[in-house]
């Protein structure tokens, strides 16, 4: 199956699928390139898995009794606020040590 594709530099190339992955891995950024999950043939292969997965848990859970999780949900949003609090105290807590204000503060590097 043949892929037609835009270069960086505007050149209009034919190639096989494979070919442009291996394009697409070429040209990666400086900045990502060591980054999981960066690549074409993860997204190639992550989509389809997630939504093979998403059908069939739904035809696996549609006969199946609902579980009763009142008690784990309660559990998980306490915990999300309390981690919200207190990336909140942080945050609140590092801007007052460096007196930032709303606007016109220096950039720092690092």
């Amino acid at each position: 199956m043949d892929v037609i594709l835009y270069t960086w530099n505007g050149r209009l190339r034919s190639d096989s699928i494979l070919s442009f992955l291996e394009w697409g891995e070429s040209h990666a950024s400086s900045l990502t390139w060591s980054y999981p999950c960066t690549g074409y043939l993860w997204l190639l292969t992550i989509v389809p898995a997630y939504l093979t997965l998403v059908f069939a848990g739904r035809a696996v859970m549609e006969k199946r009794r609902a579980l009763n999780l009142v008690g784990v949900k309660r559990l998980h949003n306490v915990f999300v606020c309390a981690l919200s609090v207190y990336i909140l105290t942080g945050t609140v807590k590092e801007a007052l040590r460096r007196k930032y204000t709303l606007v016109g503060n220096p950039v720092e590097s690092g």
